[in-house]
């Protein structure tokens, strides 16, 4: 299930000031967003919305995870921290994580330490291939 099939209209763009010039920041249910990305990164582009008082669910993805960007993203409270390569259902476990939190809520409450519940995954190995989802 996409969140296309759920009803959600999807937009993308071509880097993190792009989407926070938009008039979209205000209407996003969740934000997918690539770490590495040029001028913010993904990390930098949650840390400023959770800044401006937007606790947009938001998912990181990556293909060169690190350690540190990990738990730094997870303790911001971002909901997943996805490794690449995963699979689909990752992904869809994920958004549908991120719709069923209720960030609206918290929005505006003067609460800033309100966090999503977090994701950590990481793609396993067994026998030197990585598991599909």
């Amino acid at each position: 299930m996409s969140a296309a099939t759920l009803g959600y209209a999807l937009a993308t763009y071509t880097s993190a000031e792009d989407f926070l010039s938009s008039d979209q920041v205000n209407d996003t249910s969740c934000l997918i967003t690539d770490l590495h990305l040029p001028g913010l990164s993904g990390l930098e582009l949650y840390q400023r919305l959770r800044a401006n008082g937007f606790a947009v669910p938001t998912i990181i993805v990556t293909g060169n995870p690190d350690e540190t960007t990990r738990a730094q993203a997870l303790a911001a409270g971002a909901v997943a921290f996805l490794s690449k390569p995963f699979g689909k259902k990752t992904m869809d476990d994920c958004v549908k994580t991120a719709f069923t939190w209720s960030w609206r809520s918290h929005r505006g409450s003067g609460d800033e330490t309100a966090k999503m519940p977090s994701v950590d995954i990481r793609p396993r190995s067994h026998g030197g291939r990585q598991q599909k989802n």
